[in-house]
């Protein structure tokens, strides 16, 4: 499995322990503890429709306060971000508590949608995160989940490449970042609970 350096030469951007264990455990508590609905898809006129043939996983409805907290530490992030991926960027969007039970998994996609009938907020997406809130391994034990890889595609430019998917272990605290045209999917999990917390800055 690639570590993040390897990603980095590629042109993502990773940061180590961005949340420490304390705070990881704060959140995957409240996560647990939230209302959950099943996460969506953008479907066309920007309606959001569910389809657990391509995205199965559930959101969760944090408190105000973890929201807040979060997107705070993200928005301090944005000056690194903007230097690394040569783009302005204005804000985020607000970021979303994900947890995928076994068998979950959201298929090959792209966070942007250029096409005439994207939502305008999705044409403006340029930079995506996803922050770990948990540790994928090779053996399940308790806090920490197997499978659910984020694969990303196309990040070698040559065209034997393009179709070969790059996994990234999950690591608590691990926030990775990419351009949001950049096509990407996770796998399914197969055991335990995986933690995300993701948004799409613009």
């Amino acid at each position: 499995m690639p570590k993040f350096d390897f990603f980095t030469r590629l042109g993502l951007f990773a940061y180590q322990s961005f949340f420490d264990d304390e705070f990881c455990a704060k959140l995957r508590t409240e996560v647990r503890s939230a209302t959950e609905t099943p996460a969506t898809l953008l479907g066309n006129e920007g309606k959001s429709v569910l389809d657990e043939r391509i995205r199965k996983t559930q959101c969760h409805q944090v408190s105000e306060e973890a929201i807040a907290s979060v997107k705070s530490k993200l928005l301090a992030l944005k000056p690194q971000l903007e230097d690394h991926f040569d783009v302005r960027l204005k804000d985020c969007e607000e970021p979303q508590f994900l947890k995928y039970n076994s068998g979950d998994f959201y298929r090959p996609h792209l966070d942007d949608n250029q096409s005439d009938i994207g939502a305008q907020y999705m044409k403006d997406r340029k930079v995506s995160a996803v922050i770990f809130l948990n540790s994928e391994v090779d053996k399940y034990r308790e806090e920490c989940y197997t499978g659910g890889a984020l694969t990303f595609y196309g990040l070698v430019d040559n065209p034997r490449w393009q179709n070969y998917g790059f996994h990234l272990n999950g690591e608590s605290g691990l926030l990775i970042a990419f351009r949001s045209n950049i096509l990407h999917q996770v796998e399914p999990a197969i055991e335990g609970e995986r933690y995300t917390i993701v948004t799409w800055f613009f």
